[in-house]
């Protein structure tokens, strides 16, 4: 069992077994550098023929030498190549191994709904797997009418209205980009968001800088009215940072993802991953406003593995230990303030 880890770019070796730009955008070297400014790592774990292939990025934890891993934005995971699950046993244990030796104290995973790369370890004892809500995903089709069929007749109608009331185009240059970031704040604020979603200029140029990245727009009279960054690569996109202005206009939001999905079957993008609701609930109105684009529901799954459990519990035990963060005991890192979003 061979281990490759490589910061900030993707071992040498990898293309021998994947090709991470295939796989999905947020195992792409290009997006974790927008995503992350470089500070990153690359795992790939082999053995014979069989691979893992894994990124992460890691944090401190407070002030001390220890750090954790909870990404924020996509879904990702391991990968294997191989459906053997005694390699895939010792590749995780090999990946555990890596993590202690980098003094990494526990991970939360967002595996990839479409990938559904969890399968692979729903035995493992390394790993607590659990779903946590359903994810939206569009199939991009080849001609309006076969899009319009997709949607529910009413969502349909939105689009029709959206369609001939507003205009659409990607939002390009330094003005443009201010003017999606005017509206993605105004937007945070009135939904009262989180405030790790508050995010900084730089990240926004560095997606935007990235060719893998385009913001969509749509305007009424002439003023932004509901926005969003894509992310893609491969046969996948992801509909992200959604902003809109208030009062909604009729059939702008419907129409932004209608105009989404023709441009990324354009493109060669065979599915619009829309994401899921704000909670569980089936009910959910987030939830339901997706649905009307599409009845594909895939399951997200999340994992939870502690690499150093000694570690884990002092942390638990002793929250303080966090700068400037408010312990929260019902998540899986308990000493952190952590949401699933």
């Amino acid at each position: 069992m061979k281990v490759h880890l490589a910061r900030g770019r993707h071992a040498p070796e990898l293309r021998k077994y994947f090709e991470p730009e295939k796989l999905d955008p947020f195992y792409s070297a290009e997006i974790l550098d927008a995503l992350h400014q470089g500070s990153w790592c690359s795992v790939l774990i082999t053995s014979g023929r069989n691979a893992l292939f894994h990124t992460f990025s890691k944090r401190r934890i407070g002030n001390s030498e220890r750090f954790d891993i909870e990404p924020f934005l996509g879904y990702a995971g391991p990968v294997l190549n191989t459906d053997d699950p005694e390699f895939a046993t010792d590749a995780l244990a090999a990946y555990r191994q890596a993590c202690i030796e980098e003094h990494i104290v526990a991970e939360f995973i967002r595996f990839n709904p479409l990938l559904q790369n969890q399968q692979p370890f729903a035995a493992s004892e390394l790993m607590e797997l659990q779903v946590a809500k359903d994810i939206v995903i569009v199939s991009c089709l080849e001609s309006d009418l076969s899009q319009l069929a997709e949607f529910t007749e009413s969502c349909a109608r939105r689009v029709k209205k959206g369609k001939r009331e507003c205009s659409y185009r990607k939002l390009t240059g330094d003005a443009d980009l201010e003017t999606f970031r005017a509206l993605y704040r105004a937007s945070l604020q009135r939904a009262g968001a989180d405030a790790k979603w508050s995010l900084s200029d730089e990240f926004f140029s560095r997606l935007s800088a990235s060719a893998l990245c385009e913001i969509h727009g749509v305007f009424h009279e002439c003023q932004l009215v509901s926005s969003c960054l894509v992310i893609h690569s491969g046969r996948s996109a992801y509909y992200l940072l959604v902003a809109n202005r208030r009062p909604h206009v009729h059939g702008a939001n419907e129409f932004l993802i209608f105009s989404i999905a023709r441009d990324c079957s354009r493109q060669g993008i065979h599915h619009l991953i829309l994401g899921g609701g704000n909670s569980a609930s089936a009910d959910d109105s987030l939830l339901r406003f997706k649905q009307k684009f599409s009845m594909t529901r895939h399951p997200f799954f999340i994992g939870k593995m502690v690499h150093d459990k000694d570690g884990f519990d002092r942390l638990c035990a002793a929250p303080d230990a966090v700068a400037n963060e408010s312990p929260r005991g019902d998540f899986f890192l308990s000493y952190r303030a952590t949401s699933i979003r």
